[in-house]
């Protein structure tokens, strides 16, 4: 049940709080009518109601209206209007007087209905567009409030995962160097060992290596959201040589045709755009159709004036369903429909690497054909080498 706005009268005598109440009649179903016979009445109810006007009479025994108002407006935190109502209409020193106590407005008597009617709607409407204000106020309060919680957790999950990173880079990785080390160590040395047990060790070789790959591209992961953010001029073309450089042994194995357009300088931050032109080609390397070498194509552009930069990174490869769009980007996740391996933690680090830069990602592919993804950063700044 919704509360109505309340209306505090205040008149020592009888037969003019009833002429009010009877006015007030025509508002019975928009506001509570709350009366008070004297100047303490009406400080108690102050006390115990929250009023969006009071109509109080000047001239009251023991304590006058402008003695009332003056002790109601120091007791509250708030400003309550109050009107008074006087039969006296020659005395200007007392009208000061109640303007200086809080006063808003004077009625006179005889009173007139629907002048006072009018009065009245008036504060009704400023009371319920105050309402709405707190209501909003208190909504924004939350969302912050919301917001800031969430912020909170954000930071303690990234701090767990920042431990788990520390742990994973000094207590894994050791065991799993050794145990490269050693089987390498077996395998140079081990004259007696026959065709068997050397594929045998270079099996554990090439998984221990598998393993530390995962382990760096979780460490990687986990850095998104706690390593520093520093912009910088970063030469596109400088990335994607560094790129194609550490690619190079997946490149020449699948006999890969890499195309480069046309590049530029962008501010932006070195190696986060390194990591997502990495992990972008070697998902395209990676997914190629058996039997045909792979046609990777890298696109660079400037668009909306030259404060975002397109990356577009094209392949002829498996393709996927595009209805796997969204999921292709959730961490350790991987698409049923293909047999090929793979952590799901690459195409998840380079998400959560636009994301912190505002930017977005998305991809468009068809199955048997290949995908494209392209990626939108938002940048402060695109300079073009004069050269292109």
């Amino acid at each position: 049940m919704t509360l109505l706005p309340k209306l505090l009268i205040v008149d020592d005598q009888a037969n003019n709080l009833f002429t009010l109440r009877e006015i007030l009649k025509e508002l019975e179903n928009q506001i509570e009518v709350i009366e008070a016979s004297s100047g303490e009445e009406a400080l108690l109810q102050v006390m115990n109601h929250s009023f969006f006007l009071i109509l109080m009479d000047v001239q009251m025994p023991n304590m006058s209206g402008i003695e009332a108002a003056t002790l109601i407006q120091r007791r509250q935190n708030h400003h309550t209007p109050i009107i008074f109502v006087t039969a006296n209409d020659n005395e200007k020193s007392t009208i000061r007087r109640g303007y200086g106590a809080g006063a808003v407005d004077y009625i006179y008597k005889p009173i007139e209905e629907d002048f006072l009617i009018s009065k009245i709607n008036v504060f009704l409407k400023l009371w319920s567009q105050e309402q709405q204000l707190l209501a909003k106020n208190k909504v924004v309060e939350e969302m912050m409030a919301s917001v800031a919680s969430n912020n909170l957790a954000l930071q303690h999950s990234n701090k767990e995962l920042e431990d788990f990173a520390h742990i994973v880079s000094h207590d894994i990785k050791q065991p799993i160097n050794s145990i490269i080390g050693f089987t390498q160590l077996v395998l140079n040395h081990g004259e007696n060992l026959d065709d068997r047990q050397a594929d045998s060790m270079r099996r554990v070789i090439s998984s221990a290596n598998r393993m530390t790959g995962l382990i760096n591209q979780l460490l990687e992961f986990a850095k998104v959201d706690t390593d520093p953010f520093t912009n910088e001029d970063v030469d596109l073309d400088i990335v994607i040589q560094d790129v194609l450089e550490d690619l190079q042994d997946l490149i020449g194995k699948s006999h890969a045709k890499i195309s480069v357009g046309p590049v530029f300088t962008i501010h932006n931050n070195f190696h986060h755009l390194y990591q997502i032109l990495l992990n972008l080609l070697n998902n395209a390397l990676k997914f190629s159709k058996p039997g045909i070498n792979p046609e990777i194509s890298i696109d660079c552009q400037q668009i909306n004036e030259g404060t975002e930069c397109t990356l577009i990174i094209s392949d002829n490869g498996i393709g996927f369903d595009s209805k796997h769009a969204t999921e292709i980007f959730s961490p350790f996740t991987r698409l049923k429909t293909t047999e090929h391996e793979g952590s799901g933690i690459g195409l998840g680090t380079v998400e959560r690497i636009v994301k912190r830069h505002n930017g977005h990602i998305g991809v468009d592919s068809t199955p048997g054909i290949g995908s494209t993804f392209t990626v939108h950063l938002p940048i402060h700044n695109i300079n073009t080498p004069s050269q292109l």
